[in-house]
């Protein structure tokens, strides 16, 4: 005769929420990118004094299929070296050629309009960057709305 194992019912439960919370513990703490790619020529070839990393907040970059969209606009700038987005946070770090593209000519490229069905859209805008990783944040734009009263 087979012994019975009764389980508490609670233990489902609880081993679930462990779960689910360690998984939101190294998920914030241990940073992997949504969508990574490099071009590995294309960095063994720039000096190491014109290679840079900028890291942006972007407005837009949510999943999987807006990180590849957000990588293909940047690609088609000269001088792009990697790029690794990071949905959970919006932030995205580009490396790049200093002597080719400036972190002003990567945002100009980023934040440009596209027309669907006769109506302008903006899918992506720059919230903050910064150059470095050691340099401070330059805030271009926030997500508070300016109340009447500020003005």
């Amino acid at each position: 005769m087979k012994p019975k194992i009764i389980i508490n019912p609670l233990i489902l439960p609880l081993v679930i929420a462990v779960t689910f919370s360690a998984a939101s513990y190294f998920a914030w703490f241990f940073r992997v990118p949504t969508y990574s790619e490099s071009n590995e020529k294309a960095i063994k070839e720039v000096s190491a004094g014109n290679f840079k990393t900028a890291e942006l907040e972007v407005n837009g970059v949510v999943c999987l299929g807006t990180s590849k969209t957000f990588a293909k606009w940047l690609n088609e700038s000269s001088g792009i070296l990697s790029i690794e987005t990071f949905t959970s946070d919006r932030t995205v770090k580009v490396g790049y050629d200093g002597s080719k593209i400036s972190a002003d000519e990567m945002i100009m490229s980023i934040e440009r309009e596209v027309s669907v069905d006769g109506e302008k859209l903006k899918p992506f805008s720059v919230m903050r960057y910064r150059e470095t990783a050691n340099s401070d944040w330059i805030v271009l734009r926030t997500n508070k709305k300016t109340e009447v009263d500020e003005l």
